[in-house]
């Protein structure tokens, strides 16, 4: 299951993963890989640091990072990467900072050209979403550690940027806000004005599209961290990332991004909010709505739910209707029915390809569940709304 998630890092990011037992390696993700490995230079650094994640700056501007498995001997290397396009002289200097054979510079040079460009602060963010992709954390910070006592490694001098660069900082922590206390409406409303006064895509690099896209990454992670805050349970929030990283690499125009990163923010503030709806301290009643949530995407019936839980459906089903006032189909009819509204409102999908996509048996069952919740036909639906 790891595997698949870093495949799906290396996929979106594209930048190169090893996973390292010991000293051994186990995992590669990469589209080729110098030799000698840079990021190898870190590992010994990586393997002996008490911190679980940490970074290293080289030369002010190459950049390498680890993040520790939990409970494991295990470490995953990511790296390198520049915030700006490497030039045969920097290529030369890091070469003899890190003490490779003479001339390889310039021998060099092609492959770190080839290499993503990311600032330090984009980077470390990526950390963080890969911490939480293989250890399922998400409050950790890296650290920065240094390749050699006898080398002074310094951190390059930093703008703070927002992860939605074309929003400012104040408009992020409202919209952050708002996902971690499920504020769906208020966040509708803030889209809805920005669609209005047609907010402009910056364009940050000649790759503009992939520059964007690495925006939308980022995003995810952030809003992602930001739902677990807000009550979102981390197998929720990890499928939640894992699809929207997919997606978002998917895409192949400035306006599909701009629409899927409003509709990860739209996304996450409805399960937040659908989490603290049904609010109480009953354990079981948590346990079943975060199984809920996380097979949103299959078909759920009580006695696939008490089988997942390994407890009595009988008992599931009374308990969750006195806690609740509900039983457990009809909530799970809503959750569904909440989403597929979110579907008809930010997607082209058809009624067919949702019920499908929702584990419904048919379109027609969906139909008849979407007009008994919420008061109309599907087809009859106002998305303004």
């Amino acid at each position: 299951m790891l595997l698949k998630k870093l495949k799906q890092f290396y996929d979106a990011t594209r930048l190169n993963l090893r996973i390292y037992k010991d000293e051994e390696l186990m995992h590669i993700f990469a589209a080729s890989i110098l030799s000698p490995d840079l990021a190898l230079f870190l590992l010994p650094a990586a393997l002996n640091s008490s911190e679980p994640m940490g970074f290293t700056v080289v030369l002010d501007q190459m950049f390498l990072g680890y993040v520790k498995i939990n409970e494991t001997n295990e470490v995953i290397l990511m790296g390198p990467t520049f915030a700006f396009k490497p030039t045969a002289n920097l290529s030369a200097k890091i070469s003899r900072y890190l003490g490779l054979p003479s001339g390889q510079g310039t021998e060099t040079l092609p492959y770190l050209q080839f290499l993503p460009l990311y600032s330090l602060i984009q980077f470390k963010e990526f950390l963080v979403l890969l911490d939480m992709l293989a250890n399922g954390v998400s409050e950790r910070k890296p650290s920065q550690v240094d390749l050699s006592p006898k080398r002074e490694i310094l951190t390059p001098v930093e703008v703070r940027t927002t992860y939605l660069e074309h929003y400012d900082v104040k408009a992020e922590q409202t919209l952050l806000s708002y996902v971690k206390y499920g504020k769906t409406d208020e966040l509708q409303a803030i889209f809805q004005e920005w669609a209005k006064s047609s907010v402009g895509v910056p364009i940050v690099t000649k790759d503009a599209l992939r520059s964007y896209k690495d925006i939308a990454i980022q995003a995810n992670g952030v809003i992602s961290r930001t739902a677990i805050a807000g009550g979102l349970d981390y197998d929720t929030v990890n499928e939640l990332c894992s699809y929207f990283l997919i997606k978002i690499e998917s895409l192949d125009d400035f306006e599909q991004v701009t629409e899927e990163i409003r509709r990860m923010f739209m996304t996450y503030a409805n399960r937040v909010r659908f989490t603290r709806e049904l609010s109480g301290d009953s354990l079981v009643v948590k346990k079943i709505q975060k199984a809920i949530h996380a097979k949103l995407h299959e078909k759920i019936t009580p006695t696939i739910l008490a089988g997942i839980l390994h407890m009595d459906v009988s008992y599931l089903c009374k308990h969750f209707k006195q806690k609740t006032g509900k039983t457990i189909s009809s909530y799970v009819n809503e959750v569904k029915i909440e989403e597929c509204r979110r579907l008809l409102e930010t997607t082209e999908l058809s009624l067919g390809e949702i019920a499908v996509q929702l584990g419904f048996s048919s379109q027609y069952y969906l139909s008849a569940q979407f007009k008994k919740i919420v008061g109309c036909a599907p087809s009859k639906y106002d998305k303004s709304d």
